[in-house]
């Protein structure tokens, strides 16, 4: 199957996104992903600043999910997401 810019495409765009884009977690799995250990927030403290330590807990959390990193476009995002 062929794309509309003469690319090969392997994958329909509905398992493409559940491979590749950042999940939406319902409340059950944001509790579960994003309950942190003890060494999992010394972690992010270490960070430098806030930003830092939110997109480190943040990637821990996804990853802990989908064992994949994502990127963050910046702290508005994260407090989209936080909401």
């Amino acid at each position: 199957m062929r794309a509309h810019n003469g690319h090969l495409t392997l994958l329909p765009e509905a398992e493409r996104q559940a491979l590749y884009d950042r999940p939406e977690f319902d409340d059950f799995q944001r509790a579960e992903y994003f309950a942190f250990t003890a060494d999992e927030l010394a972690l992010a403290e270490r960070r430098r600043g806030l930003n830092e330590q939110i997109l480190c807990l943040l990637q821990t959390g996804y990853f802990k999910a989908t064992r994949a990193f994502f990127t963050f476009r910046g702290l508005q995002e994260t407090e989209n997401k936080t909401r």
